[in-house]
């Protein structure tokens, strides 16, 4: 990855939860954030995790970035690994009423 540097940026998804993403952008990019935000007090960025891009509030510069897309849906749904459990509920809970049938000395 040559001329490119990882940038860590926050990332809010939900009401519920915050998440950090890692982004990686060219070395040029990142020089010309560090001078922005010395540039500029206050300075700020939008990060657009469906577009995938990293913008300056005024839109004037966009940067793109890439995700793995099975992370991407978890942080754009909210989902964690207990989310990710709960979307199975109904199998879950189909497989311990099977299992208590199938099994009842385990329960006694």
């Amino acid at each position: 990855m040559r001329g490119r540097r990882k940038v860590r940026t926050g990332v809010v998804v939900s009401d519920k939860m915050q998440k950090t993403v890692t982004v990686t952008l060219t070395e040029a990019e990142v020089d010309r954030l560090f001078h922005e935000v010395a540039a500029f007090p206050g300075f700020r960025l939008v990060v657009d995790l469906e577009k995938q891009t990293v913008a300056t509030s005024d839109g004037s510069t966009v940067m793109r970035f890439d995700i793995d897309s099975f992370r991407k849906y978890c942080l754009v749904n909210g989902l964690d690994d207990i989310g990710l459990t709960l979307r199975h509920t109904d199998k879950i809970r189909a497989f311990e009423e099977r299992r208590r049938t199938e099994e009842p000395w385990l329960f006694g």
